[in-house]
């Protein structure tokens, strides 16, 4: 079972990448539907498919070679205070010191929340399509 999987500008393109995005499950479909139809490739995306135990190996290998790289980013649908950043930032964390890479990563998410749904099916697909829009843009700093 693969723990990580990379687009292949991650792999083949590292000099051309700006943003190293991360996320774990269906956002990365979304992300990648939106970066393809909107023609930006120097976004890579890395999905990971295994959080526990953390795939520490695997996403240090995977991020060797981009301290070039403008930003690193944490994309999630859940809310910022659920979900895998809550409890893995510091992990991500780890994995960019030990490279010493300077940049840290930065979280794009649903803001915090008691409930991880918003119970509206229109508020959540527009709530997504901010998600994805937020990831993709140019002046995330």
């Amino acid at each position: 079972m693969e723990v990580l999987i990379a687009s292949l500008e991650m792999i083949f393109q590292r000099k051309k990448i700006k943003r190293v995005v991360l996320c774990s499950g269906k956002v990365y479909y979304d992300l990648k539907k939106a970066r393809d139809e909107k023609g930006i490739s120097d976004v890579a995306l890395l999905r990971l498919e295994q959080l526990y135990p953390f795939p520490y190996f695997e996403v240090e290998e995977m991020l060797k070679g981009y301290s070039h790289v403008e930003e690193f980013i944490w994309a999630q649908e859940e809310p910022r205070n659920q979900g895998a950043w809550f409890s893995h930032r510091h992990r991500l964390e780890r994995v960019l010191n030990k490279l010493n890479i300077e940049n840290s990563f930065k979280p794009i998410s649903r803001p915090p929340a008691a409930a991880p749904a918003v119970g509206l099916m229109k508020l959540h697909l527009q709530q997504q399509q901010e998600l994805v829009d937020n990831v993709l843009k140019r002046d995330n700093k």
